[in-house]
């Protein structure tokens, strides 16, 4: 495996590490932080499985623009989908005042966390990570 795989994925796995600190909180205040956290798991998931194939890409935060690129080297990917769906409007456009999303509901949140976790395996099973 590729030393820039294993970075990507070691950040992916970071950011849903922060995702499950932060739900826990319990308040529901932060939620629209999982959501970011989840969105950036799943966009260097991703990234990881693309520089391990040696597919080139744009550098972007658009999740399914990625995903397409991951579908045309792998139809497995078609199945992440509705995985990503819900964390478009969570990438980094929503960390700024006025740009951020609705605040999700915990269940969207739980959701949330169970995609990255797909996601990640998936991508980890692809670049044979233990």
């Amino acid at each position: 495996m590729k030393p820039r795989t294993v970075e990507w994925l070691a950040k992916a796995r970071g950011d849903l590490r922060v995702a499950e600190i932060v739900m826990a909180d319990g308040d529901g205040s932060l939620r629209d932080f999982v959501g970011f956290h989840c969105q950036q798991a799943v966009e260097k998931a991703l990234k990881a499985f693309l520089v391990e194939r040696g597919v080139a890409f744009n550098p972007s935060h658009d999740l399914a623009y990625l995903l397409d690129i991951c579908i045309a080297a792998d139809a497995e990917f078609v199945a992440m989908e509705p995985d990503i769906d819900g964390l478009q409007p969570y990438s980094v456009k929503a960390r700024y005042p006025r740009d951020v999303p609705a605040t999700p509901t915990g269940e969207a949140i739980a959701g949330f966390v169970a995609a990255v976790r797909r996601v990640i395996d998936l991508v980890s099973g692809k670049v044979q990570v233990p």
